[in-house]
């Protein structure tokens, strides 16, 4: 049970975070500040 629960903890932040990189106006202009293309992000 411990297992479920962490997986799914996990898994939701991860998601979270990737939900940041494509949805985030601030993290959209942080990686092209840094010069990357907006395909790299993706």
């Amino acid at each position: 049970m411990i297992y479920w629960i962490s997986t799914g903890l996990l898994s939701a932040m991860l998601f979270a975070s990737a939900l940041s990189y494509i949805l985030h106006q601030g993290t959209i202009e942080g990686i092209r500040d840094l010069g990357f293309p907006d395909h790299f992000r993706i």
